[in-house]
C-alpha cells in the first residue's frame, strides 16, 4: 500500500507535477538553445524551415511551465466525494468499487503510458450501475496506486491494485 497525504483541508489531490513539467520545459529551451548556437544565432527569411523548429521548441517549452505552475486538481478525493476535473463522479453511499484500467494502444498511436482509474457507482435516477473512466497522466504527481489507496482510505472498501486490460 503507497503512503498517501492529504491537504490541510483533509482532501486527497492529484495536480500536474511542477517538477516533471519544470524539467520538461527546461529541456525544451534546452533543445531551442542548442539550435540557435548550431545556426549561429541566425534568424534570416530564407531558413524559413527552422521558425518551424523554433515556434515548436518555444511553444513547448512555454505549456510545460504553464502546466507546471497552474494549480488546478485533476483528481479530488475527499469525505464527500470523489471529484474529477472539479465535477463530483460519485458521493460515498453510491460508490461501488474502483480499479486501474490500461488502455490498449497500437504504435501508431505513439508510446505512453494509458491508464485511467475507473470508478463503478449506481445512480438511482437513471437506474443502473456505471463507470467513469478518468485517465491519468505522466505527469501527475501522484501514482495510480495512491490514488487507489486513497479511494479505499475513504470508502472503507478494501480495493484491488491489480491493473486490467
Amino acid at each position: 500500500m503507497d503512503k498517501i497525504t492529504f491537504d490541510k483541508n483533509g482532501n486527497f489531490v492529484v495536480r500536474e507535477s511542477k517538477f516533471i513539467n519544470y524539467i520538461v520545459g527546461f529541456t525544451f529551451l534546452a533543445l531551442l538553445f542548442g539550435v540557435l548556437v548550431t545556426r549561429g544565432f541566425e534568424v534570416r527569411q530564407d531558413t524559413t524551415d527552422f521558425y518551424f523548429i523554433y515556434v515548436s521548441f518555444s511553444a513547448g517549452a512555454i505549456l510545460c511551465f504553464i502546466k507546471g505552475a497552474r494549480k488546478r486538481a485533476s483528481i479530488t478525493i475527499n469525505l464527500t466525494g470523489i471529484y474529477y476535473q472539479g465535477t463530483l463522479v460519485t458521493n460515498w453511499e453510491n460508490f461501488l468499487t474502483a480499479f486501474i484500467r490500461q488502455e490498449s494502444y497500437t504504435v501508431r498511436d505513439g508510446v505512453s503510458d494509458r491508464f485511467k482509474i475507473v470508478v463503478e457507482y449506481s445512480d438511482t435516477i437513471k437506474g443502473g450501475n456505471f463507470l467513469y473512466p478518468m485517465p491519468t497522466s505522466g505527469t501527475q504527481d501522484k501514482s495510480e496506486y495512491q490514488i487507489i489507496t486513497a479511494i479505499s482510505h475513504f470508502s472503507g472498501k478494501n480495493l484491488s491494485y491489480e491493473i486490467f486490460d
